[in-house]
C-alpha cells in the first residue's frame, strides 16, 4: 500500500506542476499587462510600452529601440 501511495502522488505531482506553472505564468503575465499609452496605425488602436532605463540622461543623445511583435493580442 505505501509504495503505491508514492507513485500516486509521483504520478499527481508528475502530471500537475506543468499546470500550475502555466497558471502561474498566466497569471503573472495578466499582473504585468499594462499600457503607457496608444496610438492609432492603421485605423487600429494600438498599445505600447514604454522603457526607460534609471541610466537615463537627457542631456546625453540616447539610441532609440522600438521593437514591434505582430503577434500579440488580437484587435478588440
Amino acid at each position: 500500500m505505501n509504495i503505491r501511495k508514492i507513485v500516486i502522488g509521483s504520478v499527481l505531482v508528475i502530471l500537475g506542476l506543468p499546470v500550475v506553472l502555466v497558471l502561474i505564468a498566466v497569471a503573472w503575465i495578466h499582473v504585468l499587462d499594462r499600457t503607457n499609452g496608444t496610438i492609432v496605425s492603421s485605423g487600429q488602436k494600438r498599445e505600447y510600452l514604454l522603457y526607460v532605463p534609471r541610466s537615463y540622461d537627457r542631456a546625453k543623445p540616447t539610441p532609440l529601440v522600438i521593437s514591434m511583435h505582430g503577434g500579440a493580442r488580437p484587435s478588440k
